[in-house]
Order: C-alpha cells, then sequence, then structure tokens
C-alpha cells in the first residue's frame, strides 16, 4: 500500500509539473512566404503559404483565406514575411472583415504595417466568446504588386 501511495504521489506532482509548462501560451506569429513563382497570369492563392508559430498546418494550396491561427487572450499576433520567403513579403495592412459569423477579437480594427509587419493585440478573456472566429482582410506586396487574402483568426481565452 505504502509502494502504491508513493506512485500515485510521484505521478500527481509530475503531471502538475508538467501541465504548468504546458498551458503557458505566447504571442502568435503569423508567416506568409511565396512558395511559387509568380506569373503575370498566376492566381496569388497558388503562390503563397500561410503558416504560424502555434504549429498550426500550413494552408492549403490555393486555399490561404481557410487558414485558421489560433490566438490567445490579452497577448500580441504579428503577420510578418517567413524568413526563408523569397522574394520577401511585406505586409502593408490587417483589418477586420465584418460579416454574420465574424466576430472583432483584436484591440485594433486596422493595423496599419511599420517596416513590412503588423501587430496588434487580442481582446482580453471575457471581452470576447472563447473560440469566437475574426475573419480579416491581409494586404501585402511582393515585387511592388499588392495583393489582398482573407484568413481567420479564432479566440481562445485561455
Amino acid at each position: 500500500m505504502r509502494k502504491y501511495l508513493i506512485i500515485v504521489i510521484a505521478a500527481l506532482v509530475l503531471y502538475s509539473c508538467n501541465t504548468k509548462n504546458s498551458t503557458a501560451v505566447g504571442d502568435t506569429e503569423i508567416y506568409l512566404k511565396v512558395i511559387k513563382d509568380i506569373t503575370p497570369d498566376a492566381n496569388i492563392r497558388d503562390c503563397i503559404e500561410f503558416s504560424d508559430n502555434r504549429g498550426s498546418a500550413h494552408s492549403l494550396p490555393s486555399f490561404p483565406e481557410y487558414f485558421m491561427t489560433r490566438v490567445n487572450a490579452g497577448k500580441k499576433v504579428t503577420w510578418m514575411s517567413s524568413p526563408d520567403s523569397d522574394p520577401k513579403i511585406l505586409i502593408l495592412e490587417v483589418n477586420f472583415k465584418p460579416n454574420k459569423v465574424s466576430t472583432p477579437i483584436l484591440i485594433d480594427g486596422y493595423i496599419k504595417g511599420e517596416n513590412g509587419i503588423a501587430t496588434s493585440i487580442v481582446k482580453k478573456k471575457g471581452e470576447v466568446k472563447n473560440l469566437s472566429n475574426e475573419f480579416y482582410n491581409i494586404t501585402f506586396s511582393i515585387n511592388n504588386k499588392v495583393y489582398t487574402i482573407d484568413p481567420i483568426l479564432q479566440f481562445h481565452a485561455e
């Protein structure tokens, strides 16, 4: 019985240490990357992909507007060119895209890019319903040509 109790206590201690580390969330970085040559007749959706530092899968080829990034209450969100994108992508602006199912989850409804990077803060817990989605437009330039795509952010209270 004593060995069983020691094993249970040790397991509980290890579990509590592990959950403390796994629940810590940080800021979110969203990366845009050129994955295919952009020819004059190419659709930009076929030529770029979205990814993030949260472990979300890359956007589906030809469907970057379905890319959903999880963001956490009160944390920073930054959009930027992927370090290995060639050519580099300059983020010009990010703005809320109102519709019947979109909820504004960022403090700013409009974010102007500075030096090719755009940054905002997610609203605090209690200000937005957990798992709400925000549809937004991101406008960016590649080799001085401007494009807009509309992916999704998803609010996580924790």
